[in-house]
């Protein structure tokens, strides 16, 4: 699961958080100063709820949820790179 958030203001890192359950309790995953965060290793068709905490000398604010499924990828993806662009083309599903 690609995750990604724009800066906020004095943050000094994130925590990624996440949950199986809607609402919490949540378990930190990474702690980071980067703005994107990819969560491995997860079931196709399963329900992952996440939280961003954005930490500043100010103390911490955490986002409020979003809900992420991974799903399988389609068949034969194959992406092409071209000048300013990125041609994807695949398989149906089967």
């Amino acid at each position: 699961m690609s995750l990604s958030w724009g800066a906020a203001a004095r943050a000094t890192n994130y925590i990624v958080r996440r949950s199986f359950v809607n609402g919490g309790p949540y378990t930190d995953l990474a702690t980071t100063a980067a703005l994107s965060y990819t969560d491995s290793g997860l079931t196709n068709g399963q329900s992952y709820y996440y939280v961003l905490a954005a930490v500043s000398m100010f103390g911490t604010n955490v986002s409020d949820q979003a809900v992420g499924v991974p799903k399988n990828a389609p068949d034969n993806l194959v992406a092409v790179g071209g000048t300013n662009k990125v041609s994807l083309s695949w398989s149906p599903m089967g």
